[in-house]
């Protein structure tokens, strides 16, 4: 868009000297005026809630989030912000939402217009391909949104392909063992941490070379990868401590459906077992000083699951996101005819 209104001006050649500034890694004031953008409602409204005031460790007051910060485009080929992690390390709650359904060029920016600090793309209950997936990466690797994925299944192959894609994390769906996270923290990290194959200059590197070298960029890779255990069953709350304990755990995400099922709960997130499962990897990630998240579907459900002292939230997916808010402006419309 900045690009767009300075060559729209009779003045190429400042146009052309902003561009090149932008991939030298400074940004014009001009440009960066514009490239600012103010949250949204929602993202306004979540900062009322009683939650998102007493984070672990944290007394600093949380008003307005600052406006979210410009997309700087290098030629370094130097690692992406962590937009997750910078705000956990900031104290802040880092926002979210769910992706497994809408692939559309345009939804990469709108995204980043209603202020999110993150999107989980998912493969484990959608349709996308990894062709699909690849596209929506480089999509959102234009805009400040720190993109993650959800793996169909947690193994070396899907790790591997989905990170030299461009993601910056990983979520993997019901890790129940500890065995199981090494086998993932193997797959995300490239050595010494880990096992991950060497292929650097491709989509994770924005198709450049590092400018510091290979191993510098290895080691802030290892640094910036964000690893998300899914705590979806009665097996994964009995190995909670191993599996929080692992260093390259990031994240513990509960997976509400899921572990409810597993429970013989379904669907009844107000039952005194699930309140107990949420106490304990809320309490199990503070410990550990590893986030703690799970997925509200509607502002009152993230109100009280901030309240339980979550760090993290996802809000919603996008087709659900999309027919709740036409359902309630379709709604308003025809009670504004009767």
């Amino acid at each position: 868009i900045a690009w767009t209104e300075e060559l729209t001006r009779d003045n190429s050649e400042a146009a052309c000297k902003n561009i090149k500034c932008m991939y030298d890694g400074a940004v014009p004031p001009a440009i960066a005026n514009n490239a600012v953008r103010q949250n949204n409602s929602l993202l306004g409204a979540l900062q009322k809630y009683p939650g998102a005031q007493k984070q672990s460790g944290n007394t600093r007051k949380r008003g307005r989030e600052p406006a979210l910060p410009v997309t700087t485009i290098t030629s370094s080929g130097e690692k992406r912000p962590n937009r997750m992690k910078d705000a956990l390390a900031d104290g802040r709650l880092p926002i979210g939402t769910m992706i497994w359904n809408f692939a559309t060029r345009g939804l990469a920016p709108a995204v980043e217009a209603a202020g999110v600090d993150f999107v989980v793309i998912d493969m484990e209950h959608s349709g996308f391909g990894l062709d699909t997936v690849c596209n929506l990466l480089q999509w959102f690797r234009g805009t400040s949104v720190t993109p993650f994925v959800r793996i169909p299944y947690n193994e070396y192959v899907w790790v591997a392909r989905v990170m030299d894609a461009g993601a910056q994390g990983i979520m993997a769906p019901n890790v129940k063992t500890l065995a199981e996270v090494q086998v993932l923290s193997d797959a995300l990290k490239y050595a010494p941490r880990g096992k991950r194959g060497f292929g650097i200059g491709g989509a994770q590197s924005d198709y450049r070379a590092p400018k510091k070298g290979f191993k510098h960029w290895c080691e802030e890779d290892n640094n910036n990868s964000t690893l998300i255990c899914q705590i979806e069953s009665e097996e994964a709350l009995a190995n909670l401590e191993d599996i929080a304990a692992h260093p390259e755990v990031d994240c513990l995400w509960i997976g509400h459906f899921d572990l409810t099922s597993d429970m013989g709960i379904l669907s009844e997130f107000d039952h005194p077992k699930f309140n107990a499962a949420v106490e304990k990897v809320v309490n199990t990630a503070k410990k550990h000083g590893k986030a703690s998240a799970i997925q509200p579907g509607n502002p009152a459900q993230a109100e009280k699951w901030l309240a339980k002292g979550f760090t993290c939230l996802s809000y919603g997916v996008d087709t659900m996101l999309y027919s709740s808010n036409l359902k309630a402006g379709v709604d308003h419309i025809k009670n504004c005819l009767q």
